[in-house]
């Protein structure tokens, strides 16, 4: 990575996303010398490394907010939005004139304030002390970022209407990644959300199929109502149509009571049929009913009752395979198969590994009571990896990251060890047909790995380079494992 700064390597730790996510950030010692700020930085206030490095940070701010201070701090920022819940919001009786780098060196803790700029954008400051093995603070990292970026608080400050005038950009604060493939997902999302459409989320598993349906639910007019998931494969096959639609009493032997089935409980919100590739072909022509007509009857029941229910499906399977195997009916397919959308891998999502690295960092830190941090090397390793578990493998590695890791700094030397470990494990749990030598699998692997480089960076110079080999040996392999449209 390439840095302006005239910090020493001991600084590289602190460096949580840097480059990485693009963010503008800077970081000084703790008597206040500014020591290092970031290309992004150096773009974003047209000023040169020269002129701030080695100065005190107050100046500087100063110099980007000549007439007016910060005006609001959030308290637990990162833990508020990243949960959904909203932020806590102090408002300054007098505009405050000091860093928020200097209040968090001081003071041994986060801050995070609210302030307009002299370019006119409110911006989020955050610093962060980052302390030595004796407890003492020896730097601090402040990142930098449009409030629009996270959450919209409008409502939630008693200040002037003109002071969050910036218009919200982003507010999928579950749905984490700015990729191409994920602004793709988003921006179907805010389309069909505000309708009633019925939605089929397809996707590998592990790749947040259920955060997209609950970004649709929150997205719809429908967010006060019910919101209900029913996983098809986790459910008996005897079990599922009760559960789906209840019972009366008396049904059959064993119904005591009257049961409500999901829809019921959905009515007016929204359903959730997770994998519903695994219903059972038997039941599929009520659920087709359900559909067309709006309105069921419970088993054993002979009252129609009429539904409001927004009906949402997911699935890791390809449905149009299994209609074509009779394991799963057309006329159902299609009446499901409304409006799609197709959650992309973890593998083709570039810098949102990093993103979400960070995120479930913060998730477990807070849940274990720790504080570790990735090194950016950390952060890069884990996005040569290709994570076929997708999101939720990912999630469970940084767990275990935080766990077992004795250090408070999380390098490439603690991750690469486990990561191999789990590379292994997912060949060993791979099937392969039989008939396939040692050579003709291994073959497989090499053209998949080939194939993630190239596809994630484009080219063959710089696919070579991410696998540590030359140019000209990527070009043999590709032709010699006749791999195509790889890029």
């Amino acid at each position: 990575m390439n840095f302006y700064s005239s910090a020493s390597s001991k600084y590289l730790s602190a460096f949580l996303v840097a480059d990485l996510v693009g963010l503008p950030i800077h970081i000084i010692h703790s008597d206040g010398t500014v020591v290092y700020v970031n290309k992004t930085w150096v773009q974003t206030y047209q000023i040169e490394p020269r002129e701030v490095i080695g100065k005190h940070v107050n100046t500087i701010t100063a110099m980007l907010l000549p007439d007016s201070g910060f005006s609001y701090e959030v308290s637990s920022l990162s833990s508020n939005v990243l949960s959904g819940s909203k932020p806590v919001i102090h408002s300054f009786s007098a505009p405050v004139k000091e860093s928020p780098a200097i209040i968090a060196a001081r003071e041994h803790r986060q801050v995070t304030l609210i302030c307009r700029e002299k370019s006119g954008h409110i911006m989020v400051c955050q610093s962060s002390p980052i302390y030595d093995g004796q407890g003492q603070v020896i730097n601090v990292l402040t990142t930098i970022q449009n409030v629009s970026l996270y959450y919209n608080w409008q409502s939630e400050i008693n200040a002037p209407a003109e002071l969050l005038s910036q218009p919200i950009a982003d507010d999928f604060i579950r749905l984490i990644g700015n990729s191409q493939g994920m602004q793709q997902v988003k921006a179907l999302i805010t389309l069909v959300g505000k309708t009633d459409a019925t939605v089929l989320i397809s996707g590998e598993s592990g790749c947040g199929k259920e955060i997209v349906a609950k970004e649709l639910y929150l997205h719809s007019s429908r967010n006060d109502a019910p919101f209900i998931t029913v996983n098809c494969a986790a459910i008996p096959r005897e079990l599922i149509e009760a559960e789906l639609f209840g019972f009366e009493k008396g049904a059959f032997t064993g119904a005591v009571q009257r049961r409500i089935g999901l829809f019921e409980q959905a009515n007016g919100g929204t359903l959730l049929l997770d994998e519903i590739g695994e219903l059972p072909l038997s039941l599929q022509p009520k659920l087709l009913r359900v559909l067309q007509e709006q309105e069921m009857s419970r088993i054993g029941g002979t009252e129609r009752i009429p539904l409001n229910t927004r009906i949402i499906a997911a699935t890791n399977r390809n449905l149009q395979d299994l209609v074509k195997s009779g394991d799963f009916r057309a006329d159902l397919y299609y009446r499901l198969n409304v409006f799609p959308i197709e959650v992309p891998p973890l593998r083709s999502r570039g810098n949102d590994i990093s993103l979400l690295a960070l995120h479930f960092l913060d998730k477990f830190n807070r849940k274990y009571h720790m504080q570790k941090i990735f090194s950016p090397q950390a952060l890069q390793f884990m996005q040569q990896y290709n994570w076929p578990g997708n999101v939720r493998e990912l999630e469970n590695f940084v767990e275990r990251l935080v766990i077992i890791v004795p250090a408070n700094n999380i390098f490439v030397e603690s991750i690469r060890p486990l990561l191999i470990q789990q590379f292994n494990n997912t060949l060993l749990d791979t099937e392969t047909p039989e008939n396939l030598s040692l050579k003709q699998q291994l073959q497989n692997y090499e053209r998949e790995i080939i194939q993630h480089a190239l596809q994630k960076h484009k080219s063959t110079y710089k696919a070579a380079e991410a696998l540590k080999t030359s140019q000209s040996t990527i070009v043999r392999r590709i032709q010699q494992l006749n791999i195509k449209n790889s890029f």
